[in-house]
């Protein structure tokens, strides 16, 4: 639960950092630090919003953590002036790129101690003409860990050392980190929560879109499976619909009596799926059969084996059916009586 409490800390303050600043003061949300200086036998607090301090009165060394800890922000500990060499100098705008390299050799040229020897916040000011302004505010190492030792006797862990209020505006950046506090959430974290916003933001669009897709493939799916069967079902409506074709051809010839029912119910199991009648026509104790199959000689063999018919033979020659490749018949055949 902490970790995600700081997470969402960070998160909150990385989305503020894009909101300009007036906004922000006008929507009360300006960056906060709590920001205690010593004064006389106590501490005097600030509330700094936007870099801005407002007093918040002083309390005693015993009071200041509980009252510390009442103020929004991390906490900032302004060092006294008489704590604080400073010093100033104009450099090339160049300078900008080795920064770090050049503040080391300003503070042993411009003080009188060695860099190894020293705490440093600084601040730039761009000059125009190609020139910038470096101010140094150096403290001593041994008084600023004597300074925190203080402070940490009194439970008090100040995130940042500055040197002056006006530095406050500027602590993230300029000021001094406190080596003994928990590191600062910097830039990094800002980037990171809005990377985690950006991409709710898009999965909030992009969600629909892959649900949909999400639904599409289950459907696709569902068909590829569903796809023999269905097949299968088409298939069976076929030989249903020859079927009935079969029926309402020899249905339309008035057949009566019991022989004549056997013939129609022997004439449907012999012809195959692959056969069909256009027309039949009883003549006596006759029959002319007309109609197509993939093969007309097979259809006479079958029909010849029926005990219920005899003498079956073509009446004309048997034509091939350019449109659906199967072969024309026209045969005849006699009725065995029972």
């Amino acid at each position: 639960m902490a970790l995600i409490s700081e997470f969402m800390a960070v998160w909150g303050r990385g989305l503020l950092a894009g909101i300009p600043r007036p906004v922000r003061r006008l929507l009360g949300l300006g960056d906060r630090h709590g920001v205690a200086m010593r004064e006389d036998d106590g501490f005097r607090l600030y509330q700094s919003v936007d870099g801005e301090p407002r007093d918040r009165g002083k309390v005693s060394p015993d009071a200041l953590a509980a009252t510390a800890r009442r103020l929004s922000g991390s906490l900032v500990f302004c060092l006294a002036a008489k704590d604080v060499v400073r010093a100033s100098t104009t450099l090339p705008d160049q300078a900008r790129r080795t920064l770090a390299q050049v503040i080391d050799v300003e503070v042993e040229r411009l003080t009188p101690f060695r860099r190894a020897e020293v705490e440093v916040a600084y601040c730039t000011h761009d000059l125009g003409d190609g020139r910038i302004s470096l101010e140094l505010g150096v403290v001593r190492r041994t008084h600023l860990l004597t300074v925190l030792d203080e402070l940490s006797a009194l439970n008090v862990h100040p995130a940042y050392i500055a040197t002056d209020l006006a530095e406050v505006a500027r602590v993230e950046s300029d000021a001094i980190a406190n080596p003994a506090a928990p590191p600062p959430l910097g830039g990094a974290w800002r980037r990171a929560a809005a990377y985690v916003t950006v991409l709710l933001a898009l999965a909030a669009v992009i969600s629909p879109f892959v649900e949909q897709d999400t639904r599409r493939r289950a459907i696709t799916a569902a068909e590829v499976v569903a796809r023999p069967s269905i097949e299968q079902a088409v298939s069976l409506i076929g030989r249903l619909d020859r079927a009935e074709a079969r029926a309402a051809v020899i249905s339309g010839f008035g057949l009566a009596g019991g022989s004549r029912v056997a013939v129609l119910d022997a004439l449907t199991r012999l012809l195959p799926d692959d056969s069909h009648l256009t027309r039949l026509a009883i003549n006596g104790g006759g029959l002319e059969l007309e109609g197509q199959s993939s093969s007309a000689a097979d259809l006479v063999a079958r029909i010849g084996k029926s005990n219920l018919f005899a003498n079956v033979a073509f009446r004309a020659p048997v034509a091939r059916d350019p449109a659906t490749g199967s072969e024309r018949f026209h045969l005849a055949l006699e009725i065995v009586q029972q």
